[in-house]
């Protein structure tokens, strides 16, 4: 039944939802009233005639002041705790408001207790109803409509890895979901060990297993955009004995420039796994090999060649030749970055070549590089697919090896400055096919 009407709420139109919130404000201020009254007195107050008059005009005030300030402006499910300062201020304001009806009337009898009473009462009832209705409403599980029926959403245990003030946001904006529920933090921290946040016990690194057993937990994430990639290193292979998913929030960059919001969960980068922060490219040495020079990218179609024409474009060479044995590869990355010319403002115009042709063919390699005097060539025509290339062992062969010393001999024979080899060294089993054209 209690879902029922959760989700009955949820479901009703704003309007809707203003005047339930209204009316129950305006309820308040008279059960506000009623108490101020009995506190006062001491018993079950009874208005005597002349006072019912009090009990219609305090609803109204309490509703036509709410309305004004915005009170129902707000959604209930996601009000802060700062909505109880605006609501003090609204009470405030309508029990002055109140005081100048009281004092307007001219009634006799009245305590001057009342109307502070009466304020004092009126913010918790009214404070009160929103902070339960905030909790009820988005703490707790909703139940989600499936075609006609309500199904319950069960969120997953996760334990939070960083106390700090990303993980406090975290925990923050994963209240408002459906998907996981924070029951504990872990931090290096020893002066933050068992003290709490909202409610979340904080924990060190050994309390691990007893956390994951007692909780039932599925998810660690880790909220350390700020840490370096060492450190993440050496959590993630912490963690590696527990059975359960490792999740990382974005990195800071990428929050400050808007690439992904601060409660995405992303998969653990893999470079996370290296044990090292990542080598910053030296801009001088990339300039020297391409920037006004001829360059060549062979599997230019490719996962990394493609990328690699991207780099090298917007290092400006005189000209990019794109050699790709697949056509419609050829076609989509010559695309690409004919549109990037058009979107950079360039003095030097770049001039785009696209090849097709395979680097086995010496002939054509040798006379590519002679008649465009190639002058800088990146090696990524190769076969890379482990599962593929052991079950065509032949024509690996014929590719990544043949295709290789035939494209040298062409760079030999034209004098070309620069060859970067990218893509026939693969970090696998040194026993398989792979391995062994690796060697």
């Amino acid at each position: 039944m209690e879902f029922h009407v959760a989700h009955w709420l949820v479901s009703l139109t704003r309007g809707h939802k203003t005047l339930l919130l209204l009316l129950a404000d305006m309820a308040s201020a008279v059960l506000a009233l009623w108490l101020a009254f009995s506190l006062r007195w001491g018993v079950l107050y009874t208005p005597k005639q002349h006072e019912w008059w009090l009990f219609v005009v305090a609803p109204l005030i309490a509703g036509s002041v709410f309305m004004g300030l915005g009170l129902y402006r707000s959604i209930i499910r996601y009000i802060e705790f700062g909505m109880v300062w605006l609501i003090t201020q609204a009470v405030f304001i309508n029990t002055l408001a109140f005081a100048f009806v009281i004092y307007q009337l001219n009634l006799s009898g009245i305590p001057r207790t009342v109307t502070p009473l009466y304020g004092l009462l009126l913010v918790l009832l009214v404070g009160g109803s929103r902070l339960f209705l905030r909790w009820w409403l988005g703490e707790q599980s909703l139940p989600i409509v499936n075609g006609d029926m309500l199904l319950k959403c069960k969120r997953r245990n996760v334990i939070i890895y960083g106390a700090g003030s990303a993980g406090v946001q975290l925990v923050a904006a994963l209240s408002h979901g459906r998907e996981y529920n924070p029951v504990a933090f872990i931090d290096d921290d020893v002066s933050l060990h068992y003290q709490q946040i909202n409610g979340i016990k904080i924990y060190s690194a050994q309390a691990l297993s007893r956390l994951i057993k007692k909780f039932k937990v599925t998810d660690v994430l880790l909220a350390m955009p700020s840490a370096k990639r060492s450190r993440r290193s050496e959590i993630i292979a912490m963690l590696e004995s527990y059975a359960v998913h490792v999740m990382s929030m974005p990195s800071l960059p990428d929050i400050a420039q808007g690439k992904i919001t601060f409660d995405s969960l992303q998969e653990v980068d893999i470079a996370d796994l290296l044990g090292r922060d990542c080598v910053a490219p030296i801009p001088e040495l990339l300039q020297a090999r391409i920037t006004g020079k001829v360059v060549m990218v062979t599997g230019a179609g490719g996962s990394i060649g493609s990328e690699l024409c991207r780099q090298i474009l917007l290092l400006k060479p005189d000209m990019l030749i794109l050699f790709e044995r697949s056509e419609f590869a050829l076609y989509s990355i010559n695309k690409e970055l004919a549109q990037s010319l058009l979107d950079l403002s360039l003095d030097k115009p770049i001039r785009l070549i696209p090849i097709l042709g395979s680097v086995v063919n010496v002939v054509r390699m040798t006379k590519i590089c002679h008649t465009f005097a190639v002058q800088t060539i990146y090696h990524a025509a190769a076969y890379k697919h482990v599962p593929m290339v052991e079950h065509n062992p032949i024509e690996a062969i014929w590719n990544n090896v043949i295709g290789t010393l035939h494209l040298a001999e062409a760079a030999l024979s034209a004098q070309v400055e620069t060859f970067v080899l990218i893509s026939t060294d693969k970090a696998v089993r040194p026993k398989s096919v792979m391995g062994q054209l690796s060697v």
